[in-house]
């Protein structure tokens, strides 16, 4: 038996492919009449731009953790386009403010998004002690992070 997120993916393709549609749309800069390709994070350094959001999806009652790692330039960006899949964003973190508890980062990566948990239903939050202090953390099946180090 499928999962709701392995349901959704398949019914989905366009949710499914996303990687691919992003990964196709190249920006393009003309310079004394010729027209130079570039990706959107070329001539940047990727790791500042290492993103994470916990997202649900209503519509086929499934949670998800996914980063990226030079896909997007801005956080704000990375949410618009999950958003734009009728999907909802419920925990936007950066890798400045974000405590991973048994997620690692991953590579650099402009051109796709990594998915690093999927669940039925929504996510748990949770408290996590890390070092000494207690913080509220998610948990997207047996994945959790703090999303806030500063949030206690």
């Amino acid at each position: 038996m499928k999962n709701n997120y392995e349901n959704f993916e398949s019914n989905n393709q366009e949710f499914a492919d996303k990687n691919q549609h992003l990964k196709s749309q190249e920006n393009t800069n003309e310079t004394n009449g010729n027209t130079k390709a570039f990706s959107k994070c070329e001539n940047q350094n990727a790791n500042n731009h290492y993103f994470r959001i916990t997202g649900y999806c209503p519509e086929h009652d499934f949670c998800f953790i996914i980063d990226s790692n030079g896909m997007f330039e801005k956080l704000w960006q990375f949410s618009a386009y999950l958003i734009s899949k009728r999907l909802k964003v419920l925990e936007v973190s950066n890798d400045e403010k974000f405590i991973d508890i048994n997620i690692t980062k991953a590579e650099p990566n402009p051109e796709n998004l990594i998915l690093r948990a999927t669940a039925n239903g929504k996510p748990e939050y949770i408290t996590q002690k890390q070092n000494g202090t207690t913080y509220k953390a998610i948990k997207v099946a047996d994945k959790v992070y703090v999303p806030d180090e500063y949030e206690l």
